[in-house]
C-alpha cells in the first residue's frame, strides 16, 4: 500500500502576539487532532471541525537565528482547508489588507500515476482563491484540444 503526503511550508515574519496567537491555534488544532475536546474559542469553530474531520498535520516553530519569524510546515499529511482557516483569523486580526501566499506538495511512496501534483493558495482576510497543478493543466489541454 501506498502512502500519501502533502507537504509544505511557510515562513511568516511575526511580532510577539502574532505569534502567541498562532502558536496557540497550533495547539488548539493539535489537541483537536490528538481527540482531546479542548474549550474552543467562537472563531475557531469551522477550524475546529475541519482538523476533527480532516486532521491537521500541521508544525509552527521559531528558530533563535530568526527573530521575529514563525515557520509553519507539514512533514507528512497537513490540511491545508484548516490552515487556510487559521490564516484567514489571523489576517483579521493583525493584517487585514494582508495576503499569505501557500503552496504545497502532493507525493506518494509509490510511483503511481495521478498521485503526485500540487497546488497553493493566497489567503486573504476576506476571501481565499485556490490553486490546483492538475486542474490547471488540464484546462491548458482542454483548451489545446479545441483549438487544435
Amino acid at each position: 500500500m501506498a502512502n500519501n503526503y502533502t507537504r509544505s511550508s511557510v515562513a511568516l515574519t511575526v511580532n510577539e502576539e502574532q505569534e502567541r496567537f498562532l502558536k496557540d491555534a497550533g495547539e488548539l488544532a493539535d489537541c483537536i487532532d490528538d481527540g482531546s475536546e479542548p474549550v474552543v474559542p467562537e472563531w475557531a469553530g469551522e477550524l475546529a471541525r475541519s482538523v476533527s474531520d480532516y486532521g491537521w498535520g500541521w508544525q509552527m516553530t521559531t528558530y533563535p537565528v530568526s527573530p521575529g519569524t514563525i515557520y509553519v510546515y507539514s512533514e507528512e499529511t497537513a490540511n491545508v482547508e484548516g490552515m487556510a482557516l487559521l490564516l484567514t483569523e489571523y489576517l483579521c486580526r493583525f493584517d487585514p489588507k494582508g495576503c499569505i501566499m501557500v503552496t504545497w506538495a502532493l507525493t506518494c511512496s509509490s510511483p503511481r500515476p495521478d498521485e503526485f501534483g500540487g497546488g497553493g493558495m493566497l489567503v486573504y482576510a476576506k476571501e481565499t482563491i485556490w490553486l490546483d497543478v492538475q486542474d490547471e493543466l488540464r484546462k491548458i489541454l482542454h483548451s489545446d484540444q479545441e483549438e487544435g
